[in-house]
């Protein structure tokens, strides 16, 4: 997942968070 936010945490957070429902939705 490639989302540009701009600010390096929130870009982090929001990867970290679609990993989690990448997980949840497929695992």
């Amino acid at each position: 997942s490639l989302i540009a936010n701009g600010d390096d945490f929130d870009y982090e957070h929001t990867e970290q968070m679609r990993v989690v429902t990448d997980n949840l939705e497929y695992n």
